[in-house]
């Protein structure tokens, strides 16, 4: 699960992102923020991987509260106002939301966010090849972010990620999940929906 955080003045843009965050089984929203302090003190008492941030807030905007993070998570702007995207990815923003949004582009840019792993790197094409000889494409759900969802054979499904792996001492490259034939443990199952 990645922990989400909404950092939005606007009441109903809160709501809209809390909706969407939703909606995404891989998501769980960690808190709301109505303003940068808010965000701030949330940041540093909570784990938080992606943080869905407003940019035109009063008394700090959300461009200069990512310049204070100490351990900045994936954030993703959803601002009304262009003008700033240029400026936000001198923050490493991993992506530019603007108003209003819709459910695809959030998805696109979440799945963008969670495709990073620590180091910066996406799980890559080599890897999800890996993972469809091994267990063939019947049994490939999805992949999302560095995390691989199966079917498994009584319906229920399996989800593994990249540091499951490494904490398992299963041997990874540097493409992604590297030796894959070797998986036999899964981190969560959850019934077929």
């Amino acid at each position: 699960m990645y922990n989400v955080l909404i950092v939005d003045d606007e009441f109903l843009a809160r709501k809209l992102l809390q909706d969407y965050v939703s909606k995404i089984p891989e998501l769980q929203l960690a808190g709301t923020a109505q303003n940068a302090f808010e965000a701030f003190s949330f940041c540093k008492e909570h784990h938080v991987d992606i943080v869905l941030l407003d940019i035109h807030m009063p008394d700090l905007n959300g461009i200069e509260l990512a310049r204070t993070l100490k351990s900045v998570p994936s954030i993703i702007f959803t601002t009304a106002y262009s003008e700033y995207a240029l400026e936000s990815y001198e923050v490493s923003a991993v992506d530019y939301l603007l108003k209003p949004i819709a459910l695809p582009r959030f998805m696109q840019a979440i799945e963008k966010a969670i495709r990073m792993d620590y180091d910066g790197q996406y799980l890559n094409d080599n890897a999800i090849s890996a993972v469809l000889d091994v267990f063939g494409p019947e049994r490939l759900s999805w992949v999302l972010g560095n995390t691989i969802t199966m079917k498994e054979h009584d319906g229920r499904f399996s989800r593994s990620n990249k540091a499951w792996a490494q904490a398992m001492s299963i041997p990874i490259d540097r493409d992604g999940f590297g030796s894959l034939r070797n998986w036999s443990y899964t981190v969560e199952s959850h019934p077929a929906i």
